[in-house]
């Protein structure tokens, strides 16, 4: 005779599957990226963030990448090109603020990226 199951035993299992699909989807969302950007292409992640919230960045290009920080569509800087940066940001006031890589090449090119956003202090 075949053991009969109880009622609610795949409860645990849905359990675990969502705890770990949501573990891998956080993780994911913090690892680095890499896109290929076609010539005079934009890659630009935009942020909400409150004063005082800080976003570390970090990129490198195959060659030369334009990098700025705009506030509202307004540049915070004047664009710097160089293969490669890292820094922090920190938020004067709060709004939207976007990070912004864009390929100088006449070509494609490989940009990899990573930014990680951190509470305020």
């Amino acid at each position: 005779m075949a053991k009969k199951r109880k009622k609610g035993s795949w409860l645990p299992w849905v359990l675990i599957v969502g705890v770990a699909g949501s573990a891998g989807y956080l993780f994911w969302q913090k690892m680095d990226r890499a896109k290929t950007v076609a010539a005079n292409g934009v890659i630009e992640r935009c942020y909400e963030l409150r004063a005082g919230e800080t976003i570390k960045y970090s990129f490198k290009g195959e060659d030369l990448v334009a990098f700025d920080i705009r506030r509202g569509g307004d540049g915070m800087f004047s664009p710097q090109v160089v293969p490669f940066d890292q820094g922090d940001f920190t938020a004067d006031s709060s709004g939207e603020y976007c990070l912004r890589f864009v390929n100088a090449l006449p070509r494609p090119q490989k940009i990899s990226y990573s930014v990680q956003r951190q509470a305020g202090k």
